[in-house]
């Protein structure tokens, strides 16, 4: 750790897929005392200490996730974004059905939806909603 604020990163060899894997949804950096917790303590959110705008609010496993603005008074400076989040907060509902989900998203019972299935694309751009899909960079498997 250089300072609060920032990391250095030391590999013994070249590690081409590291950004890659710090930077998808499933990945994170967390504080030494999250990572020395055990396994049993992991399995809730609301005591893992990560980095990002938002901290885990509550959270009913499998169901949904509800995360609120954390209190930033100030940003990186190369950031555009100063402060906290725009937004309060967020509620991920979980809805594994994609019927379901498209659904919510074109009936207006959702903002966002995520895992839009390519027999869906049309009806949700058709109702004016843009469909944002991020390319990998490297191997997208593990």
């Amino acid at each position: 750790m250089i300072d609060p604020l920032t990391v250095k990163f030391y590999f013994n060899k070249p590690s081409p897929g590291f950004l890659q894997g710090t930077a998808t949804i499933g990945s994170g950096l967390v504080s030494l005392s999250t990572l020395q917790r055990n396994f049993e303590e992991l399995g809730d959110a609301r005591h893992i200490i990560g980095s990002g705008p938002f901290v885990v609010q509550d959270e009913k496993p499998g169901r949904e996730l509800t995360l609120v603005a954390r209190k930033i008074t100030s940003g990186a400076e190369k950031h555009c974004q100063q402060g906290a989040a725009n937004l309060d907060g967020i509620t991920y509902i979980v809805t594994p059905e994609d019927s379901v989900r498209i659904g919510a998203l074109l009936a207006g019972q959702a903002g966002f939806i995520r895992q839009v299935q390519a027999y869906d694309e049309k009806q949700a751009t058709d109702q004016g909603f843009k469909i944002y899909a991020a390319p990998t960079r490297g191997s997208t498997t593990a």
